[in-house]
């Protein structure tokens, strides 16, 4: 869902719907137009446990804050006004350019990116307003056992998986990479005895949308890791792995500070996360300096948890994102150094689940992450444990 908001209509987007008097939304293929009592209601993306129905929609469109889980963005037009709602954890970013007046998620000129804890009105006039929320919520930090935060974690994912295809009616379709994340997805996949197919290589569908702002697309790392196809159909990715499971170089190093260590000092060449933690990319994150105190270091973390939007969608392919949900971030926050630790050098806990949902699959983990190239991965092996 790639979009700008303004004054006038774009036609090198192919989906271009007029607002409000002024305003325009010009987008990518795959936005469905609502019409409700007293709004609109312009929706791409999906809820976990259902169709955007008129209910569920007037629900969105009635709330000043976002309740519900999924990836979606839904334009709330209301008396000469567009509210941008979104679920609980928004997937995408957000920029306002307030010389232009323009809203957009593109790699356009910005004044300022709108944090993930703001829902944002625009006026007919383009006027901004701001309502703030809590998407983090209450962070309980009594300890736990690796075994009951598998457990938690375990819960958490097999709702999202079940709620979302139990009415998803579109083709699912999974890139196995041999990472870790995309093995979990797999690994609920297949307990869950949901239909699906493994694709092998990049495809991408040129869209008129596709050929005209690839170069815009392209700014977005984890787009250069997308897939689409010419009909609707749902990628499941494994985005927001490495973040929400502790496991990215600058979280997981602020929380081994708090037990006065670091990834230099903790990581061994055994480790699923050594060749990738070690490129020098990743040396700027392991300063010596640590934060204060625990609560300001979760606080960190979880605030670059919620400002990190790495998978939305793309035309009229829509991505499942079931680890796009720090509640999972907040169990591993509670495990002691001896439990948590493995699961920031070597994905312990991901590897765990991996095993819990079926563990054949764990022959297909690479040894070390991003390091193997396509060339060097076995795509056909895959398919033997389809």
């Amino acid at each position: 869902m790639f979009f700008q908001i303004k004054s006038e209509i774009d036609k090198t987007f192919p989906t271009c719907i007029k607002l409000t008097d002024n305003l325009w939304l010009n987008a990518d293929a795959g936005w469905k137009v609502f019409y409700l009592d007293e709004a609109a209601v312009i929706f791409k993306g999906y809820l976990d446990d259902t169709e955007p129905t008129v209910e569920v929609l007037t629900e969105i469109a009635s709330s000043s804050t976002p309740t519900l889980y999924g990836n979606f963005i839904a334009l709330v037009v209301k008396d000469g006004a567009v509210t941008i709602q979104h679920d609980v954890y928004r997937s995408f970013p957000l920029y306002v350019d307030d010389t232009n007046k323009v809203i957009h998620n593109l790699n356009l000129p910005s004044t300022h990116r709108v944090p993930s804890a703001y829902i944002l009105t625009v006026s007919d006039s383009f006027g901004l307003s701001y309502v703030q929320f809590d998407p983090i919520g209450e962070v309980n930090l009594d300890p736990i056992t690796k075994d009951e935060a598998i457990a938690e974690i375990d819960k958490i994912l097999l709702t999202r998986f079940s709620s979302f295809f139990a009415h998803n009616t579109l083709p699912a379709k999974i890139f196995i990479s041999g990472g870790i994340d995309t093995l979990m997805c797999w690994s609920y996949l297949k307990k869950l005895n949901i239909d699906y197919e493994i694709v092998s290589a990049e495809n991408i569908n040129h869209t008129q949308f596709v050929e005209n702002k690839l170069s815009d697309i392209r700014t977005y790392w984890a787009y250069n890791q997308i897939h689409s196809w010419e009909t609707p159909a749902v990628l499941v990715s494994g985005a927001m792995g490495d973040e929400v499971f502790l496991r990215g170089p600058l979280a997981g190093n602020i929380w081994l500070q708090q037990f006065g260590t670091s990834y230099p000092a903790e990581l061994r060449p055994e480790h699923y996360h050594y060749h990738y933690h070690s490129l020098p990319k990743n040396q700027k994150y392991y300063g010596p300096e640590a934060t204060a105190s625990k609560q300001a270091a979760v606080s960190k973390i979880l605030d670059l948890t919620i400002n990190d939007h790495q998978h939305w969608h793309l035309d009229t392919t829509l991505t499942f994102t079931p680890f796009k949900d720090i509640r999972i971030t907040k169990l591993l926050l509670r495990l002691s150094f001896d439990d948590v630790v493995g699961q920031l050098v070597d994905a312990e806990i991901g590897r765990a689940l991996v095993g819990k949902n079926f563990p054949a699959l764990l022959r297909h983990l690479q040894p070390q992450k991003n390091k193997a190239k396509n060339e060097d991965i076995n795509f056909a092996a895959f398919l033997d444990d389809k």
